[in-house]
């Protein structure tokens, strides 16, 4: 298909290696320590691997490769001096919510271009393929067509709307809600797409402004206390 000639697999004993150089610098990344170090390894790692096998690599590990490249380039972080708070460049944020809005776009036009506005059954096809899981067989039995066509049709609506909702901020909650429940039902019935659908929900981070973040953070903290408490009382002897 035209790629260029594979790396070399890996011997049996550096493949724990690769896998501490993965998870070591997400560790040092989620500490922030040896920041740029740490980006530039996950940017090799997920390189090997696209290069290692083109065809395996799918999607997901383009994005990987991309987005640690534009971040390991990115001016560093640097703290506010009257907030504290660490302060990082606005390009690169920027950058990369336009890589998901495209990829959006890019999939709505193509769809566009193909059958889904044709036909009314491509959806109900296409989850009939080799990626079906059984909750898919299950709705295939019974749900009746006319209810994955809605399904087919709010799809390549969302895909092609993609630049308005998450850049204007009355909309975004909406594209959140349209956007998790789009990936949730890739992820429910189609087979190992979970991870896809993960990383694709990463991204909505980036649409949450600090000041939101920071109003979400007792909640958080609230929630994973409860969590705690009810852990700990079933953990209990």
């Amino acid at each position: 298909m035209g790629y260029p000639d594979p790396w070399p697999l890996l011997e049996r004993w550096q493949v724990p290696l690769l896998a501490l150089a993965i998870f070591g610098s997400g560790a040092l990344l989620i500490a922030n320590v040896w920041r740029r170090f740490a980006l530039i390894l996950l940017f090799l790692c997920a390189l090997y691997a696209q290069r290692v096998n083109y065809m395996a690599a799918f999607t997901l590990n383009k994005l990987y490769v991309g987005v640690y490249a534009l971040m390991a380039l990115a001016p560093g972080m640097v703290r506010d001096a009257t907030t504290g708070r660490l302060m990082q460049s606005a390009s690169l944020l920027r950058v990369i919510q336009c890589t998901l809005l495209l990829q959006y776009l890019a999939a709505g036009l193509a769809k566009a271009e193909g059958d889904w506005f044709k036909y009314h059954d491509v959806l109900w096809s296409q989850v009939q393929g080799v990626y079906r899981m059984d909750i898919a067989t299950f709705a295939l039995r019974h749900l009746p067509k006319w209810a994955w066509a809605v399904q087919q049709h709010v799809s390549i609506a969302f895909d092609l709307t993609t630049p308005l909702l998450f850049t204007t901020r009355r909309l975004r909650p909406v594209a959140f809600v349209v956007g998790i429940g789009f990936h949730l039902f890739i992820a429910l019935m189609m087979k190992d797409l979970i991870f896809f659908s993960l990383q694709m929900w990463t991204f909505y981070a980036l649409f949450v402004t600090s000041e939101e973040w920071w109003r979400i953070a007792p909640w958080l903290a609230a929630r994973w206390q409860w969590v705690r408490a009810r852990w700990s009382r079933i953990a209990a002897p």
